[in-house]
């Protein structure tokens, strides 16, 4: 039930690899399967591609789960004779009751407010360096790299502010594919007025299922010119559809700009920072105030309690 972990199924073997944050916990709940636990990220760790480099030669994937890199990798291990069938949605006849995915309301980032790099402006700047390349698109599908690059946010995936989605951006338009609410969903007050916001400012607003038709300029599924993706970050089978839609060396593979640039915090994010540490700081101070207050009274204190009060002093910062 933890969040990080890959499975393999043989004939006769099945494997949960997963790192040592989860070992105690995965073998607990693999005594009640056929599982076994693979360790991954301690000494002598033994990798999938590695592990199956001598015990398969035809391998079916999930190629929405796996990205580019992993597939070569994987490949490369498998060797010549080795052939990998990319099943998308593996499990999708047996998982019967699987949870739809999810759609949170979506917000803008006020970046007077916060901080941070105006949309157009970020946009021009990733233009630029395409221009700079002789890239005509480039396909974005790490969400972190969109929510910084168009200034939103939302919670699809829990603890993270993200929305799930893909982003096109051409020398002529931005598109972006993102999973629509009705339009009349009380739930989504703000959603429709950040869509409205964002096109404004020229990002086309696609349904998230039409990003294959979408690569190509005029939405028909036929594509010319070249497109940039990063195959650390972009799932194997939509890179498989662009390759077939793309004419030959149409598909360039490499570092996104995006996360590089993200990574350097512009003077009024630093502040923002800098301010946020010292009303932290605060709560900390008066947490541990607390703590010795309640000790030198003789009472003890729970790490559970602990936890609670030193989250609702934070909390308590606006």
């Amino acid at each position: 039930t933890a969040e990080a972990g890959d499975v393999v199924v043989t004939e006769d073997h099945v494997g949960l690899w997963t790192d040592s944050r989860y070992f105690i916990q995965a073998e607990l709940q693999l005594k009640a399967t056929c599982g076994e636990l693979h360790k991954t990220r301690v000494p002598g760790a033994v990798s999938i591609p590695q592990w199956l480099s001598d015990k398969a030669k035809v391998v079916a994937i999930d190629g929405i789960c796996q990205s580019v890199d992993a597939v070569n990798e994987l490949q490369d291990a498998l060797g010549e004779g080795g052939l990998i069938v990319d099943v998308p949605d593996l499990l999708d006849e047996l998982w019967l009751d699987r949870p739809a995915c999810p759609v949170t309301p979506i917000t803008t980032l006020d970046v007077d407010c916060f901080g941070g790099i105006p949309r157009p402006e970020k946009l021009r700047w990733l233009r630029e360096w395409m221009q700079q390349n002789h890239y005509d698109k480039m396909l974005l599908s790490s969400l972190d790299e969109i929510a910084w690059l168009l200034n939103v946010r939302a919670s699809d995936i829990d603890y993270n502010p993200l929305v799930i989605s893909y982003l096109v951006v051409s020398h002529d338009y931005v598109r972006w594919f993102v999973k629509k609410p009705g339009l009349y969903d009380s739930d989504f007050p703000d959603t429709w007025d950040s869509f409205e916001e964002l096109q404004q400012d020229g990002v086309d607003i696609w349904a998230y299922d039409e990003v294959f038709s979408g690569l190509s300029d005029d939405g028909d599924g036929e594509a010319s010119g070249t497109i940039f993706v990063d195959s650390s970050t972009l799932n194997s089978n939509i890179y498989n559809y662009i390759c077939k839609s793309f004419s030959n060396g149409g598909v360039v593979c490499g570092t996104s700009p995006v996360i590089l640039a993200k990574s350097v915090k512009a003077p009024s994010e630093i502040e923002h920072l800098r301010q946020t540490f010292v009303e932290d700081g605060v709560a900390m101070e008066r947490f541990l105030h607390w703590v010795e207050t309640e000790v030198g009274n003789g009472r003890e204190v729970s790490e559970w309690e602990a936890s609670e009060k030193l989250t609702s002093l934070r909390a308590e910062i606006p």
